[in-house]
Formats: C-alpha cells, structure tokens, sequence
C-alpha cells in the first residue's frame, strides 16, 4: 500500500502541475491575444488618421490649384478683355463718328465675350466643387 499511496501522491501532483501549466499557458495566450486585437486597433487608429491626414492635404492641394485656375483665367482673359474695351471706350472720345460706331459695336462684342467667360469659368468652379 505505501508504493502505491505514493504512486497516487505522485500522480496527483504531476496532474496539478500540468493542470497548472495548462491554465498559465491559457492565461499566456489570452494575455498575448489581447495585446494584439490593441495591436491591431492602434494601427487601424493610425492608419485612418494618416488617411485623412493624406484626403485633407489632397483637398488642400485641389484647392489651390483651383484658385490658381481662377486667378489665371481671371487675368489672361477676362482681365485683358476688359482692359482693352476700356481702352476701346477712351479712343471712342476722339475719334470720329464711324469709328465710334465699329468700336462701341466692338465693345459690345467684347462684353458678350467677358460674360461667357464668367459663365463658363462659374461652371466649371461648379463642376470642380460638385467632384469633390
């Protein structure tokens, strides 16, 4: 009977260590598990902000390029077409009446131009607004 009381001791101990270990080893993977779902959610959480870091520099760079459109359109057409009807309209002061009549038909023309290219330049900051 002693051997085998002992046999049983043994097993006993032998079981609870191993029930022992399984648990730490149970705990272990739960605790590393955990580590990386915060892992994960840490670079989700960084890469959404460097996404929207990346969209917000994009939208900042189309929008310059668009006041660059509009301030270049502004001065190479309409600013010039201007500058040459008020040119048009201070010669028509001394010239003579035939003269005045081509230039005031002129200048028309010309106005008609600058409000078309307002239009057109309106419509496509409306159709650039409406893409983003």
């Amino acid at each position: 009977m002693p051997q085998n009381f002992s046999e049983i001791i043994f097993l006993i101990v032998v079981g609870t260590i191993l029930i022992l270990l399984m648990v730490g080893f149970i705990i272990f993977m739960i605790f590393l598990h955990r580590n990386r779902q915060l892992k994960n959610k840490q670079d989700m959480l960084r890469t959404r902000q460097d996404y929207e870091q990346a969209l917000l520099q994009t939208r900042l760079e189309i929008q310059e390029q668009t006041l660059k459109h509009v301030a270049r359109e502004i001065h190479d057409n309409i600013g010039q077409v201007l500058s040459f009807i008020k040119l048009n309209l201070n010669t028509m002061e001394t010239a003579a009446e035939p003269e005045k009549i081509v230039m005031l038909q002129e200048s028309k023309s010309l106005i008609s131009k600058v409000i078309s290219d307002l239009r057109n330049l309106s419509k496509s900051l409306g159709m650039e607004h409406l893409a983003h």
